[in-house]
């Protein structure tokens, strides 16, 4: 099977099972990775293998549309009213879970501080694929309209993802150079 009918057969079967997923109420998004997870390499092993080359700069791309379709739904006048709020719900968990797992992966793992930091921001980052559709979904039925929840929450994950992506990449740099670069 060819590269492009492979990526047809992933795109449809993984959009007919994430819709078969939200018939029975559960999370479209989570038909669609058992679907990928399906027809790759590690189960039926369907897809063209130099599709898997091409899988980091597909995934680039997705992410990208991810964060347009999160930032095009916010809105000026909404960011300045929750603006404060969705600061603090970026820093507060993001600080504090890169942190516990920090501490906790030196005590029980042995990892030096470096790379329980690592871990820590790693595991901390809010992921824009499950957040950001759901949010847009919310917000355009109309939930949480009073209280800007939908605009709290993506302006607080999209900060979130910015603060665990610095300080991981400013810990990896501790870990394998020994010297931290602040201006990464």
């Amino acid at each position: 099977m060819g590269m492009i009918a492979s990526l047809a057969l992933l795109l449809l079967c993984g959009y007919g099972i994430g819709e078969i997923f939200n018939h029975f109420r559960l999370p479209r998004l989570l038909g669609m990775l058992l679907t990928g997870i399906a027809l790759g390499p590690f189960a039926l092993n369907w897809l063209h293998g130099d599709l898997l080359l091409i899988s980091q700069p597909l995934r680039t791309i997705a992410l990208i549309v991810i964060l347009l379709r999160a930032g095009l739904g916010l809105k000026w006048n909404d960011l300045k009213v929750v603006g404060r709020a969705a600061i603090m719900l970026s820093f507060i968990p993001c600080i504090m879970e890169g942190t516990i797992v920090m501490i906790m992966s030196r005590t029980l793992l042995g990892f030096s501080y470096a790379e329980g930091a690592m871990l820590g921001f790693v595991l901390a980052a809010v992921s824009p694929a499950v957040v950001v559709p759901s949010m847009l979904n919310l917000k355009d039925q109309g939930y949480g309209e009073d209280k800007q929840i939908a605009t709290l929450v993506l302006a607080g994950a999209s900060v979130d993802d910015v603060i665990s992506i610095t300080l991981f990449t400013l810990f990896l740099n501790l870990s394998v150079r020994g010297e931290a670069d602040f201006l990464v």
